[in-house]
């Protein structure tokens, strides 16, 4: 990354970080009231998040004693920057005009996700198993699943209420987060690849595949907004238009994808 490129990344973090601590409160709003159909208990424990120096770009949740935290790394938000800054490709004549936005919208999504496993006693429960392998496939990809649906609902009346001109800005968001966790999955298949690796950037494979999740919270959105709010965020024409707007951009052709066991899960 360029000296430019760092600076911009800089100037992004400072500009939506007051937003961001707008989200944080928003959640908090969410699930104590009737409107949160995922859990009725009340969250009232500190919560703090931070972004951390750290090129991983896993974000990770962290239950303490007297507070709960979440952690988002810069990596994660460089990657977000690189990946909304990368040419167009399959026939597509224009890149992300709303980089900002985006990658915003993608932390909204990071934030809920991660709120989702504190608030639903994950790490209480499984404490240092949620970041190892001993957890069996079926646990990981059961509450990852259901912290993903958390976040999309999450996302909607975020959409729905203040952000309406924004759908579009929001779900590529979410799809170049999707990719990014879609290049480290491809990596993962790779013999060579970070054998030294962290504990979490290894978890990656006991994950539901990033394209269907992508897809899942696409689908979850849409059928919110419409049921909950009336809003009609036409998923069809962005599906059409945009949801293959980087497919080429980690280089993952057909012939690796289908060597790939991740969607055999």
């Amino acid at each position: 990354m360029s000296r430019t490129e760092r600076q911009n990344v800089d100037r992004i973090i400072e500009e939506i970080k007051p937003l961001l601590d707008r989200e944080v409160r928003s959640l908090f709003d969410y699930v104590n009231s009737d409107r949160n159909p995922y859990n009725k208990e009340k969250y009232s424990r500190k919560l703090v998040w931070e972004i951390e120096a750290d090129a991983d770009p896993i974000p990770r949740a962290k239950y303490g004693v007297f507070e709960d935290r979440i952690i988002i790394t810069s990596g994660l938000i460089e990657q977000l920057y690189d990946v909304f800054s990368l040419p167009p490709v399959n026939g597509h004549d224009e890149v992300s005009t709303n980089k900002e936005g985006n990658i915003y919208f993608a932390l909204c999504f990071v934030l809920s996700h991660e709120f989702f496993h504190l608030h639903s006693g994950h790490l209480q429960v499984f404490g240092e198993k949620l970041y190892s392998k001993d957890l069996p496939d079926i646990v990981w990809r059961t509450i990852e699943m259901q912290a993903d649906s958390f976040a999309a609902t999450q996302m909607t009346n975020v959409l729905c209420l203040s952000y309406q001109n924004y759908i579009y800005d929001a779900l590529l968001g979410i799809q170049g987060l999707f990719h990014i966790i879609r290049s480290l999955e491809y990596n993962e298949k790779r013999d060579d690849y970070d054998k030294k690796g962290s504990a979490e950037s290894k978890l990656l494979q006991n994950h539901p595949p990033a394209i269907m999740r992508n897809y899942n919270v696409y689908t979850i959105i849409d059928g919110y907004a419409k049921e909950q709010y009336g809003v009609d965020i036409k998923l069809k024409n962005y599906m059409k238009e945009k949801f293959f707007y980087y497919d080429m951009a980690f280089q993952l052709s057909d012939d690796d994808a289908k060597k790939s066991d991740l969607c055999n899960w």
